[in-house]
C-alpha cells in the first residue's frame, strides 16, 4: 500500500494578471491550496495594468469579460475602459486575499525542474530600484506560468533610428505632450485604431501608416441605466434579452459612413484585402470619424527607413515628424532568453524554463513548433501548467473562458493524480501530446486563420501557432476528463 504524503503540494504562479488571479482563486476554493504569486510589476493586473494608451478598452461586452467566480453587475458601459477593467480585477484580488500572497517587483529569471527533488527551482531577482542583482532561490512542487503572450512590445528595428520620442501603445508614456505636434502612428491593429482618435484630436498633423486596412466593426457604446444592474445580477448577461448586432456587410457600412463624412476617396484605401477573421477584428465607432479629420493623413505605403526625424516610404516620399507612436503589437512568438532579437518563431517567455533533461523550453520550441498536451501541459516539463499559451487564443470569444477551462483542468489533474493517486509529478506522454497536436493541426486546416494575412496568430514562418481552431465548448469537453493512460507513470511521492 502506498502511503500518502501528508501535506498538500506547494504551488507557484508566475504572473498576477488574469491567469494568476483565476488560478489562485480556484486552487484555494477547490483544493485548499494557497499559492504564491510572483509578479514583475508593482501591482495586480497583467496586460490591463501594462496597457494604458488612450482609448484602451476590451473588444467584448463587459458582462462576458468577467471571471465566473466573480460576476460584476456594476459595469458602467457596454465596453468598459482599461481603467475600469483593471479596477475590477484588483477588487477581485482583494476579495480573495491574493495581494497578501503576491511578491511584487519580483522577476523570475529561471525556472528549472529538479528531478531529484521532484520540484521546480525558481531563481528570483528583486526589481525594486534600490535592490541589487542578487539571485534568491525558492522551491515549489507545482508551477503555473501565467505570463501570457501580450507582454513584450514589438519595436521593429527600422524605427529605432528615430531621434525624437518613440511611444509604444503597449508602454504608453503619459508624460509626453502630444498637443500641436507632428505625429506618425504606425499600425492598424486594435491599439493603433483605438488610440488614433485621441492623437487626431491633439496633433497638428497625424499620419497614420497602415500597410493593410483592418476590418473595423462598429462598437455601439451604451451607458447602462441603473435597472440593468439588477437584471444582470439576477439573471446574468448571457440570459438577458440584450445582445449585440453587427452589420452583414462591413464594407458597405464603412463606405456609407465615409460618404456621409464627405470622404468617399478613403473608401478603397480602407477596404481590407484579406478575409474577415484572418486577423483579430478591430472594434471602434470613432475611427472613421477621426481618420477623416483635415489634420489626419492615411498613408498605405510601406515605410522604407527613418533618418533622424524623417520617415521615408517605399515610394520615396518623406515626412518630418516630432513624435513616433508605434501600434506594432507584441512579440507573441518570441521568447526572452538573453538577446530576444535572435530568437525566431517561438512563444513569449520572460524567463528561462528548463525541463527534466536540462533542455530549455525556448530551445525546444525554437527547433520545432510549440507542442503541448491539451494546450496546457508539456512532455519533459513535469508539474508545469501553461495558461493562455500556444493554441489557446480565440478569434471569436473571451479568452477568460479558456483560462478558466485550463485552470479547472489543472486543479482536477492535481487532485486526481497528485493528491489522490499520490503521483510525484504530472507529465503527459509524448504519444498523447503528439496525438493532441495532430488533431489540432487537422482541425486548423481550411480555417480562416490559415488564409493569407499577416497576423499575431502566426509565427515568423507564417504557421498558425497561437489560435485554438475550435469552439470553447469543444475545448471544455477536451479538457474535462483525466485519462491516466496519457500520463507518464511517475513514482509515488515520498513522505517528508
Amino acid at each position: 500500500m502506498v502511503e500518502m504524503k501528508s501535506e498538500k503540494p506547494t504551488v507557484a504562479i508566475i504572473g498576477a494578471g488574469v491567469s494568476g488571479i483565476c488560478t489562485s482563486i480556484e486552487l484555494q476554493k477547490k483544493l485548499g491550496i494557497t499559492a504564491k504569486l510572483f509578479e514583475m510589476a508593482d501591482d495586480i493586473g497583467g496586460t490591463w495594468k501594462q496597457n494604458t494608451y488612450p482609448g484602451c478598452s476590451c473588444d467584448l461586452p463587459s458582462h462576458i469579460y468577467v471571471l465566473s467566480s466573480d460576476l460584476n453587475p456594476d459595469w458602467s458601459t457596454t465596453y468598459s475602459s482599461q481603467a475600469e477593467i483593471l479596477e475590477y480585477f484588483k477588487s477581485v484580488a482583494k476579495k480573495h486575499d491574493i495581494y497578501q500572497h503576491t511578491r511584487f517587483n519580483t522577476e523570475v529569471v529561471r525556472a528549472a525542474w529538479i528531478e531529484e527533488k521532484k520540484q521546480w527551482r525558481l531563481d528570483l531577482r528583486d526589481k525594486h530600484p534600490s535592490a541589487n542583482d542578487d539571485i534568491e532561490t525558492v522551491y515549489f512542487d507545482i508551477l503555473f506560468s501565467g505570463v501570457g503572450s501580450l507582454r513584450i512590445i514589438n519595436v521593429p528595428s527600422e524605427f529605432k533610428a528615430f531621434k525624437g520620442p518613440i511611444v509604444h501603445t503597449g508602454a504608453w508614456d503619459n508624460t509626453i505632450d502630444f498637443r500641436n505636434k507632428r505625429i506618425a502612428l504606425v499600425g492598424s491593429g486594435s491599439s493603433a485604431i483605438q488610440s488614433l482618435p485621441y492623437l487626431a484630436e491633439h496633433a497638428s498633423r497625424l499620419i497614420s501608416y497602415q500597410r493593410s486596412a483592418p476590418w473595423v466593426l462598429p462598437r455601439p457604446q451604451t451607458v447602462y441605466p441603473d435597472f440593468l444592474d439588477l437584471v444582470y445580477l439576477t439573471f446574468g448577461y448571457p440570459n438577458s434579452f440584450f445582445s449585440k448586432k453587427f452589420a452583414n456587410d462591413i464594407n458597405d457600412l464603412s463606405a456609407k459612413e465615409l460618404t456621409q463624412l464627405g470622404r468617399p476617396d478613403l473608401i478603397e484605401k480602407l477596404k481590407p484585402t484579406y478575409r474577415l477573421g484572418c486577423k483579430r477584428v478591430v472594434f471602434s465607432s470613432d475611427f472613421r470619424k477621426a481618420i477623416v479629420k483635415p489634420n489626419v493623413i492615411l498613408n498605405r505605403t510601406a515605410i522604407k527607413n527613418i533618418t533622424d526625424n524623417t520617415i521615408v516610404t517605399e515610394d520615396g516620399a518623406t515626412e518630418e515628424i516630432d513624435i513616433l507612436v508605434l501600434g506594432t503589437g507584441f512579440k507573441t512568438q518570441h521568447g526572452v532568453l538573453g538577446d530576444i532579437e535572435k530568437i525566431n518563431g517561438i512563444f513569449c517567455f520572460h524567463y528561462t524554463v528548463v525541463g527534466n533533461e536540462g533542455q530549455s523550453l525556448t530551445e525546444l520550441w525554437e527547433q520545432d513548433l510549440p507542442q503541448l498536451y491539451k494546450s496546457t501541459i508539456i512532455n519533459g516539463f513535469p508539474n508545469m501548467f501553461m495558461l493562455l499559451g500556444p493554441t489557446t487564443i480565440l478569434g471569436h470569444h473571451s479568452v477568460l473562458l479558456m483560462i478558466e477551462t485550463q485552470v479547472s483542468f489543472a486543479v482536477n489533474a492535481i487532485k486526481k493524480l497528485i493528491i489522490e493517486k499520490n503521483m510525484s509529478a504530472i507529465e503527459p506522454t509524448l504519444e498523447a501530446q503528439n496525438a493532441h497536436m495532430a488533431q489540432l493541426r487537422s482541425d486548423l486546416k481550411g480555417t480562416i486563420w490559415t488564409t493569407s494575412c499577416s497576423s499575431w496568430y502566426k509565427n515568423d514562418s507564417g504557421e498558425v501557432t497561437n489560435i485554438y481552431p475550435n469552439s470553447v465548448t469543444r475545448f471544455k469537453h477536451t479538457l474535462r476528463k483525466i485519462n491516466e493512460m496519457d500520463y507518464v507513470n511517475h513514482p509515488a511521492r515520498a513522505l517528508k
